[in-house]
């Protein structure tokens, strides 16, 4: 369900709810409504319906709560294997990328599921491939709760946010802009400054590992962003590490 849809069930459900009181509603183009709530609404979800037929109030207002309800995001928590109270859960997995020392690795992360189907064709053979491998994260150094996972195993959990229809990760911010439910807040990671590029992604501030998984391998590692303030203006600080927050609405 897209923002448009989404604002128009907030709206319609307002306007029935003002008819139900009494209320009036002054309908812009009240030369083909004639100020008729009830034909408005209607007419916004089943165009072409034309005048008349007109169901109740509690019956559009009923079929708008349904579809508001069933409506849902889909968004990754890096960095843990649950979902935040506001979403249910549709697979844990490990985090996987490419090797930053090779080019020819794919730039964006992926939450690999636990239980992986496994494919019946090109199982063995000659030719060229491309490797995915799984992700560590590099925090030596911190005190935080990234110094605990150290050169662990990155886990992930791919969430559905009920009721919500859009889901935005902001950098550099721990909090959502107002109306905004926050899922989860972190810090920005992505490879290092001297391998080739990934994709920036948050991971949670209270990050998870897979279970005795400390071993230093090299593969899709993660490490802290930090700010360089040329050409990034202030407020920003040169060398600080940057937050970041996932919002759903």
């Amino acid at each position: 369900m897209n923002m448009t849809f989404f604002s128009t069930v907030i709206l319609i459900c307002c306007l029935i709810s003002l008819s139900d009181a009494g209320g009036k509603f002054n309908i812009e183009d009240n030369g083909e409504y004639g100020g008729n709530v009830e034909q408005y609404v209607w007419n916004i979800i089943s165009p072409g319906a034309g005048f008349g037929n007109v169901p109740s109030n509690k019956c559009i207002r009923d079929k708008l709560l349904e579809l508001l309800n069933n409506s849902s995001t889909v968004y990754t928590r890096w960095g843990r294997n649950d979902c935040p109270d506001t979403s249910d859960l549709v697979f844990t997995g490990y985090i996987a990328g490419g090797n930053g020392c090779y080019k020819g690795a794919g730039k964006n992360a992926q939450c690999m599921p636990t239980t992986p189907d496994k494919s019946d064709r090109l199982q063995s053979g000659s030719g060229s491939r491309a490797y995915l491998y799984g992700a560590e994260y590099e925090t030596a150094g911190y005190v935080s709760a990234f110094a605990q996972v150290n050169n662990g195993d990155a886990v992930c959990a791919v969430c559905r946010a009920r009721g919500k229809s859009t889901n935005l990760m902001i950098p550099a911010k721990r909090n959502c802009p107002s109306d905004w439910t926050k899922e989860y807040e972190g810090l920005l990671m992505g490879s290092k400054s001297t391998y080739y590029g990934s994709e920036y992604i948050c991971v949670d501030a209270n990050p998870e590992m897979r279970q005795s998984s400390t071993g230093n391998n090299i593969g899709f590692l993660l490490y802290p962003i930090e700010g360089k303030t040329s050409p990034l203006p202030s407020p920003y600080i040169n060398g600080y590490e940057l937050s970041c927050v996932v919002c759903t609405v």
